[in-house]
C-alpha cells in the first residue's frame, strides 16, 4: 500500500489501493484509496480516491475524487471531483466539478461546473457552469453560465447567460442574457432592483428599479424606475 493511518479509530479507518504516502491522521469510518501524498486530518466517513496531493481536514462526508492538489478544510457532504487546484473551504453539500483552480469559501448547495478559476464566496444554491473567471460573492439561487468574467455579487435568484464581463451587483430575479441566436455581447451592468433585464445588448446598463428592460441595444442606460423599456 505504501499508506499509513495514524490516530482516531484506526479499526475503522482504511488505506486501500495503491496509496503511496498518505495517511489517516484521526478520526473514524474514513478512507483513502488509490492516491499519493494525500491526507484525512479527522472527521467521520470521509473519502480520497484517486487522487494526488489532496487533503480533507475535517468534517464528515466529504469526497475528493479524481483530483490534484484539491482540499476541502472543513464542512459536511462537500465533494470536489475531476479538478486541479480547487478547493471548498466548509459549509455543507458544496460541489466543484472539472474545475482548475476554482474555489467555494462555504455556504450551502453551491456548485462550480466545468468553471476554471471560478469562485462562489458563500451563499445558498448558486451556480457557476462554463464560465472562466467568474464570481458569485454570495445570495441565494443566483447562477452564471457560459459567461467569462461575470460576476454576480449577492441578491436572490438573479442570472448571467451568455453575457461575457456582465455583471450583478445585486437585488431580485434581475437577468443578463444574449439573444439564444447571437453571440459575443460583453459588459453589461445591473445595480440592483427587481426583474430588471438586459438582453443581446452590449455595454449597457440598469441601475435599479423594477421591471426594466434594455433589448438590442449598445451603450444604453436607465438609471431607475419602473417598467421603463429601450
Amino acid at each position: 500500500k505504501g499508506g499509513v493511518e495514524i490516530g482516531g479509530d484506526a479499526g475503522k479507518n482504511e488505506i486501500k489501493g495503491i496509496a503511496s504516502s498518505s495517511a489517516i491522521l484521526a478520526g473514524s469510518g474514513s478512507v483513502v484509496s488509490a492516491s499519493i501524498n494525500s491526507v484525512i486530518g479527522g472527521g467521520i466517513h470521509n473519502t480520497i480516491g484517486t487522487s494526488t496531493t489532496s487533503t480533507i481536514f475535517g468534517g464528515s462526508n466529504n469526497i475528493l475524487d479524481d483530483g490534484t492538489v484539491v482540499n476541502v478544510v472543513a464542512g459536511n457532504f462537500n465533494q470536489i471531483t475531476s479538478s486541479t487546484n480547487a478547493l471548498i473551504g466548509g459549509g455543507e453539500w458544496n460541489y466543484v466539478s472539472e474545475s482548475d483552480n476554482a474555489a467555494i469559501t462555504t455556504g450551502d448547495r453551491n456548485e462550480i461546473i466545468a468553471s476554471n478559476k471560478a469562485n462562489i464566496g458563500g451563499g445558498a444554491q448558486n451556480t457557476i457552469e462554463g464560465s472562466v473567471d467568474a464570481l458569485i460573492g454570495g445570495g441565494t439561487l443566483n447562477s452564471i453560465t457560459a459567461s467569462t468574467n461575470a460576476t454576480i455579487a449577492g441578491g436572490y435568484a438573479n442570472d448571467i447567460w451568455s453575457a461575457p464581463r456582465s455583471s450583478i451587483a445585486g437585488g431580485t430575479q434581475n437577468q443578463i442574457l444574449d439573444d439564444a441566436t447571437l453571440t459575443g455581447y460583453v459588459w453589461n451592468f445591473i445595480g440592483g432592483g427587481k426583474t430588471n433585464k438586459i438582453s443581446a445588448s452590449a455595454k449597457s446598463t440598469i441601475g435599479g428599479g423594477n421591471s426594466n428592460y434594455i433589448d438590442t441595444c449598445t451603450q444604453t442606460s436607465i438609471v431607475g424606475g419602473d417598467l421603463n423599456v429601450v
